[in-house]
């Protein structure tokens, strides 16, 4: 809570087995550790996405808050209406984490391929765009160019497959600052660094607690 300035913690597990899944959840108040709200949820795994929806709900109502119903849609929005899709991005997430706290760069190759089907499950899930672009984009440093999965496709091919994938992630943004991230690495691939500074400004003016916004 002291490093993200924030009043309230969101914490929980998640519990897969078979077909079903067992969420906790737990609103903490920071100054004080006093739990605002906790649930439990014993559901499908098809469930998912609406699991995401009834939480966010409940703590816009936790929290007493009155919370603007275009805001309240957008946090309840998984990006993806399709379970399968959601599933597919979830396991890049976790197969790009590994690949990071393991040193297994080459599990970045297995995430790449979820997060792309993830897209062909739903062409306008933006979040997957975005993941895909990030792994895309690490394939480009120089210390990366050496590497098996960056033999797969030439240079100007992978340039011109993450362009495609922002833009399809900017179109599909949920609002104008997202959309101003994946612009500026737009930007920054065709090397207009000018453009790409003024848009992730703009994206960290409403984001100011992105690394990633801050880092690039």
């Amino acid at each position: 809570a002291a490093k993200l300035h924030v009043a309230t913690v969101l914490e929980g597990s998640v519990r897969s087995g078979d077909d079903k899944l067992r969420i906790g959840v737990q609103l903490i108040r920071a100054a004080d550790g006093y739990e605002l709200w906790s649930e439990t949820y014993d559901r499908s795994n098809q469930d998912i996405i609406a699991i995401q929806e009834d939480v966010a709900r409940e703590i816009a109502q936790a929290l007493k808050t009155a919370v603007d119903p275009v805001a309240l849609a957008a946090m309840q929005r998984a990006g993806t209406r399709s379970v399968a899709a959601y599933q597919a991005f979830l396991r890049g997430l976790a197969l790009s984490q590994q690949a990071i706290h393991d040193s297994q760069y080459g599990l970045n190759s297995d995430a790449l391929a979820a997060f792309n089907h993830a897209i062909e499950l739903d062409p306008e899930f933006a979040d997957a765009y975005a993941r895909a672009a990030d792994l895309e984009w690490s394939l480009l440093r120089t210390s990366s160019l050496g590497s098996a999965e960056a033999k797969i496709l030439n240079y100007a091919d992978r340039q011109q497959s993450l362009r495609v994938d922002l833009d399809r992630a900017s179109a599909n943004a949920r609002n104008a600052s997202e959309r101003a991230y994946y612009d500026a690495l737009r930007a920054a691939i065709d090397l207009r660094y000018i453009d790409a500074i003024r848009l992730m400004r703009q994206y960290v003016r409403e984001y100011p607690n992105s690394p990633s916004g801050y880092d690039y």
